[in-house]
């Protein structure tokens, strides 16, 4: 999942290409140790705490029953699992759930705004990284 997302702890300026697309901004105007803070750790708190995974499962299923290979689209089944995660934690916050999967809900370790942001970032930053992969393997430019 970490390819596809925001890496579990932001070290250089580079890890930064999965979660924006103009890095001069990014180097310019963020500091690596408050996106851990802000970014990285609400995100995998939540993904790192289980959950069935069925989606992912459903997708390779549905895939295979179309006649595809599901190994070639791994990526797909991790975009929902992603996206489904950043669901939760709005989720919790709207619902003023003060815990998920037996651990506390994101917005109570956080905060409310980090959380919101952590969970709109889920939503968007899996299928940006996934759409620079199609790019990639099509041969199109993109603008990085």
């Amino acid at each position: 999942m970490e390819k596809l997302m925001v890496p579990k702890n932001i070290q250089h300026q580079d890890d930064l290409k999965t979660i924006c697309n103009n890095l001069n901004f990014c180097k310019e105007n963020n500091d690596l140790i408050s996106l851990n803070k802000s970014v990285s750790q609400p995100i995998w708190d939540i993904l790192s705490g289980g959950g069935k995974r069925w989606r992912p499962a459903l997708c390779y299923i549905l895939l295979e029953a179309f006649g595809k290979e599901y190994k070639k689209y791994l990526d797909f089944g991790v975009v929902c699992e992603i996206i489904h995660n950043g669901s939760l934690i709005i989720d919790d916050i709207q619902d003023n759930s003060t815990t998920r999967r037996n651990k506390q809900s994101v917005h109570v370790v956080h905060g409310v705004d980090i959380s919101i942001n952590a969970g709109n970032l889920m939503y968007f930053a899996p299928m940006n990284s996934l759409i620079k992969k199609i790019r990639s393997e099509k041969g199109i430019l993109t603008s990085e």
